[in-house]
């Protein structure tokens, strides 16, 4: 399917992705945080997410600065009047409004879950004993690339985006000039994407992104990059905020977002895959709005009215904080007056006054102090039940933001338990992660080779997340050393305890190295240092999971 033939009347984004980027709208000033943002959102219905140039350049050399452009103006106050954000209208009273970015914490937390440590990236047959020659080139250069490219830091950038608006897109593209050595991995957000699926996976997607407004912001100028299997299309158009326009030739695009005479460039590019070079991953599903679609669910999902009450809470509280300052009125004959025009002070640290012809009682001195309750209790409790409410929504255990007292000295199992809520949605983003990075990752291997950065071959790599929970060093070597002492666990199952994300292969290489080290000191398994007489003879070396018996013994342990 090609790129849209534009037109006077062609809405962009297109009709039928309006509802979505409606909520786009609105989760991503939730994310942002702005509070002009939001109160644009729920007074006027836009928020300020279209930026110009907001997305990386492509194989075809683009790329540019940022600035923004507004959508057309769509009144959403009617449905949102009851809303504390929607009251917002005047400038003194927004200025009073405070914001508590809980939203952005959300999303941050959802990354640092997923990608807080590195992923592995294992091909298969690189770490058997007999590896295949192909098979390591391959382990090579994916960890050369997984290196040089970054990828974790645009996972973590993914990750997040994808918390707050549902979902996120992954796309491979190159350009020698800004990277000679390898292709690019770069993320896409979803309010700049147009998907298509079939059997609910991505078949294509379209890319867009404002590169140019004219001065009267009538002239909006997008560029569409259109991802199909083997190919990259490449158009620009000239139309309105809300309409797509007309095309253009792509000569008037230069690399720095602005009109300018350069040669065009070519407008479809063979990727020389047979795979599509992007990828969608979803933050959840199913999407509970609208039911049988595609698209991912927003950790934001129905608890955008909480963030507005704990919003509302806030500001309540820092205006008795204004309210509540201590105050004193006294009558106008203590002050001393100053030059004429600049009215009269008085001094609050004299310690003396004279006596004053005034009509003031024997038993009163005439100064009133003035100080307002501040509610600190009851908004405290407010703001802790919002916080609590808000987060188990979201899918998170209330320790993972610091809402429940941290004790010292836990073990893993009891902070397993406290975290099991946030432990179970990390495995849930996992098992929609999993497939396609791993798809985006081939992908990656195979524009690597066919475009020539690299000759090697290309095969669906193995992702492993480490465990959520780390045991506490000095606990985990207590433990071992206790089992050791016992007898009570082999060698090959006391490593797997230190290393549960070890391979069977790495396992039995870091066994075979310890009865080497063993070996050379002489030593029996668990036992203390031997004298030289032979009797302290170690195990053999370990292979395929299997302890080889020391030469000279049965299996029933006879001489």
């Amino acid at each position: 399917m090609p790129l849209p033939e534009g037109g006077p009347h062609v809405q962009w984004p297109p009709l039928e992705h309006t509802h979505l980027y409606r909520r786009y709208e609105e989760h991503s000033a939730w994310y942002g945080g702005d509070p002009n943002q939001l109160s644009d959102f729920y007074v006027y219905g836009y928020g300020r997410s279209h930026r110009l140039g907001d997305a990386p350049g492509s194989g075809a050399g683009i790329g540019g600065p940022g600035a923004q452009v507004m959508p057309t103006h769509v009144s959403l106050w009617r449905l949102n009047f009851d809303r504390f954000w929607a009251r917002a209208v005047t400038a003194p009273w927004r200025r009073l409004m405070v914001h508590v970015p809980l939203p952005a914490d959300i999303a941050t937390t959802s990354a640092d879950l997923l990608f807080s440590d590195p992923i592995q990236v294992l091909i298969t047959g690189a770490h058997e004993p007999t590896s295949a020659p192909g098979a390591i080139a391959i382990q090579d250069r994916i960890d050369e690339l997984v290196y040089s490219e970054s990828i974790r830091a645009t996972l973590v950038e993914a990750a997040e985006t994808a918390a707050a608006l549902g979902g996120v897109y992954l796309r491979v593209t190159w350009d020698r000039d800004v990277e000679p050595e390898h292709p690019l991995l770069t993320k896409v957000d979803a309010d700049s994407a147009v998907p298509e699926f079939k059997w609910g996976r991505l078949s294509a997607v379209t890319f867009w992104r404002v590169v140019n407004v004219s001065s009267d912001t009538k002239g909006v100028w997008r560029h569409l990059e259109r991802h199909e299997p083997g190919y990259i299309l490449h158009g620009l158009y000239e139309g309105t905020a809300a309409e797509l326009g007309f095309p253009r030739p792509l000569s008037l695009m230069g690399p720095d977002w602005t009109i300018t005479d350069q040669e065009p460039d070519a407008s479809v590019i063979e990727t020389g895959v047979q795979w599509l070079t992007a990828v969608y991953i979803p933050n959840m599903r199913p999407n509970r709005v609208w039911r049988g679609s595609s698209m991912g669910r927003s950790d934001y999902d129905g608890v955008e009215a909480l963030f507005d009450a704990l919003d509302e809470c806030w500001t309540s509280w820092m205006r008795d904080l204004r309210l509540g300052r201590a105050r004193i009125m006294v009558p106008q004959e203590y002050l001393d007056a100053q030059a004429k025009g600049r009215g009269a002070v008085m001094d609050l640290d004299q310690e003396v006054f004279e006596t004053l012809p005034m009509a003031v009682s024997r038993d009163e001195n005439g100064i009133t102090p003035s100080q307002f309750q501040i509610r600190a209790a009851e908004h405290l409790a407010t703001a802790s039940a919002l916080l609590d409410r808000i987060v188990a929504a979201a899918g998170y255990s209330a320790s993972t933001f610091g809402l429940e007292e941290v004790q010292r000295g836990v073990t893993a199992t009891e902070i397993i338990s406290r975290e099991k809520r946030s432990i179970i949605t990390r495995d849930k983003k996992i098992s929609y992660w999993r497939r396609p990075l791993a798809e985006i990752l081939r992908t990656f291997l195979a524009v690597d080779a066919a475009q020539d950065f690299a000759n090697h071959g290309t095969t669906l790599p193995d992702l492993r997340w480490p465990s959520a929970v780390q045991e506490d060093p000095g606990k985990m070597s207590a433990t071992v050393v206790t089992l050791r002492q016992a007898m009570a666990a082999s060698t090959e199952t006391l490593v797997k305890m230190v290393h549960e994300d070890w391979t069977q292969e790495e396992v039995d290489a870091e066994v075979n190295r310890i009865m080497d080290d063993q070996m050379r000191l002489n030593v029996k398994p668990g036992g203390p240092i031997q004298g030289g007489d032979g009797q302290g003879t170690a195990p053999g070396t370990f292979k395929n999971g299997k302890e080889a018996m020391p030469a000279g013994s049965t299996q029933g342990g006879a001489q």
